[in-house]
């Protein structure tokens, strides 16, 4: 478990140390590198804290936050999640952060060898400059559970749409693989994120490199 764990560090670290001087010449715009931990609470609760770090091919790295949240186990098939996050961003040379507190709910179904996922994300975003503003976002992934390799990984796609401001805002599109071995699930995916409030819509190709650990 140990070496497994060590290897699937040291693979992430390489690939994303890779991509970030290789981005600018294979089209990739951004890095996110992700990593959580989770733990359950008997069997209907599950808290967990996530860090993620955001690298641009023009602003090197220019977004970081830190999330926590506890989740409870409806049934099956439901969820509910209480977020909250602090989030550190560039604004030219000066670093900003936002404090956004968040409720989402999950639902997910298996249909044959296929498994569909629905969340509803509710935002009231908090910012050390400008405004406050609420935002939803909603996401749909479907991916089949062929469990290839001992890792069982699983290729996936998923639609993510925000509304700010009463208005379609974001679309982003995910291709990706994850997997899980022990305690371990690591997962990447290409994303395609365009901006709909412009004309033409703006689009970036993301990559995303994941490493979730059950404690």
């Amino acid at each position: 478990m140990l070496k497994s764990l060590v290897w699937v560090i040291c693979f992430f670290w390489l690939i994303s140390h890779h991509l970030k001087a290789e981005e600018r010449s294979i089209g990739i715009q951004e890095v996110w590198q992700e990593a959580y931990l989770y733990s359950g609470i008997g069997k209907k609760f599950t808290i967990g804290v996530l860090v993620n770090n955001l690298y641009s091919s023009n602003w090197g790295n220019y977004d970081w936050f830190v999330e926590g949240g506890i989740k409870y186990k409806i049934n099956n098939w439901l969820k509910v999640e209480g977020l909250y996050r602090q989030e550190y961003y560039k604004i030219g040379s000066v670093w900003a952060y936002e404090n956004r507190p968040m409720l989402r709910l999950s639902g997910s179904k298996s249909f044959g060898s296929w498994n569909v996922r629905n969340r509803q994300r509710f935002e009231m975003r908090f910012f050390e400059y400008g405004p406050s503003r609420f935002r939803y976002r909603t996401d749909l992934k479907v991916s089949p559970q062929w469990n290839f390799t001992s890792w069982d990984l699983n290729p996936y796609i998923s639609e993510e749409v925000f509304i700010s401001k009463g208005t379609m805002s974001r679309v982003r599109s995910y291709l990706g693989i994850q997997g899980k071995k022990g305690r371990v699930e690591p997962s990447a995916y290409l994303l395609v994120q365009s901006n709909v409030k412009s004309n033409p819509w703006k689009h970036r190709l993301i990559c995303g490199l994941c490493l979730g650990i059950e404690i």
